[in-house]
C-alpha cells in the first residue's frame, strides 16, 4: 500500500511542483528535454513573430495598427478598417530572406474587395470578387475547395472590425469550416461574399457566409468556427 501512495502523492499538481523544485529532479528533466531535441529539426515560426512579419508586408506598424486605433463606430469607419486590414495583404508576405512566401489562396486575400462593412446588427463585411479561371474545376465552375478558402478568409477578415491588442491579436485558427454548394459559380463571374460574425467570446468565434451571383442567387453558403490562439497574459 505504501508504494500506491507515493504514485498517487507524485502525480498531485502540488507535490509535482514542489519534486521539480528540488535541484536534482530539476537538472534531470533539463537534460531530458535537451535530449529529445534535435539540432536537424527547422525552426519554427511563432505566431507572434509571423504577424509581425504580416504587418511589415503591410507597411504596417504592430503598435498603431492595434493599440492606437479607436474602435469603429460607423459603417463608414467599418468598411475603412476592412480595406486596410493587414490581411488583404497578406500576397506581399516574403520569407526571412526576402523571397516571395508561396502559399494556397494567396491571391484571395488581395483579391477579396470590400464593399460594405458595419457593426449593426452584428459585425458584417461584404466583398466583391471575380471567379477567375485559376479558382475553377474541370467543368468551368468554381471548385469547392477554392470556395472553402474564399471563405476562410473572407469571414476571418470581418475580426478586424472587433479585434484589439490582447483580443482576437492574432487572428485565430479554424476549427470548423462547412460548405454547402447550391448553385454552380462559372469561371468569369463576379459574386459577392457576405460574411458577419454570429457569436464572438474570448476563446471562440461563430461566424457564417453567403455567395451571390449578381441575380442575388445564393450559390454556397458557410459556417466558420475558429479558436483564438493569443498568448496568455504575464
Amino acid at each position: 500500500m505504501q508504494p500506491a501512495k507515493r504514485l498517487f502523492l507524485a502525480r498531485s499538481p502540488i507535490v509535482a511542483t514542489s519534486l521539480y523544485s528540488l535541484p536534482a529532479v530539476r537538472t534531470q528533466a533539463s537534460r531530458r528535454l535537451l535530449s529529445q531535441s534535435s539540432s536537424s529539426r527547422k525552426p519554427q515560426i511563432s505566431p507572434t513573430s509571423f504577424l509581425e512579419r504580416l504587418y511589415i508586408a503591410a507597411n504596417i506598424h504592430t503598435s498603431t495598427a492595434l493599440s492606437g486605433k479607436m474602435a469603429p463606430k460607423t459603417d463608414e469607419e467599418c468598411l475603412e478598417i476592412a480595406k486596410n486590414s493587414p490581411f488583404r495583404h497578406f500576397d506581399k508576405l516574403t520569407n526571412v530572406d526576402g523571397s516571395p512566401r508561396e502559399n494556397w489562396g494567396k491571391h484571395i486575400y488581395a483579391n477579396l474587395e470590400p464593399i460594405h462593412a458595419t457593426l449593426n446588427p452584428n459585425p458584417a463585411i461584404t466583398f466583391s470578387f471575380k471567379i477567375d479561371p485559376c479558382y475553377a474545376n474541370v467543368a468551368g465552375n468554381l471548385h469547392g475547395g477554392a470556395a472553402s478558402t474564399i471563405f476562410d478568409v473572407a469571414t476571418s477578415m470581418v475580426l478586424a472590425l472587433v479585434r484589439k491588442e490582447g483580443f482576437w491579436e492574432l487572428w485565430g485558427v479554424s476549427r470548423t469550416l462547412n460548405c454547402t454548394y447550391l448553385k454552380a459559380a462559372p469561371a468569369g463571374i463576379d459574386v459577392t461574399v457576405e460574411c458577419e460574425i454570429v457569436s464572438l467570446g474570448k476563446r471562440m468565434v461563430h461566424m457564417r457566409g453567403v455567395m451571390r451571383n449578381e441575380k442575388g442567387e445564393i450559390l454556397v453558403t458557410c459556417e466558420h468556427g475558429k479558436v483564438n490562439v493569443d498568448p496568455p497574459k504575464i
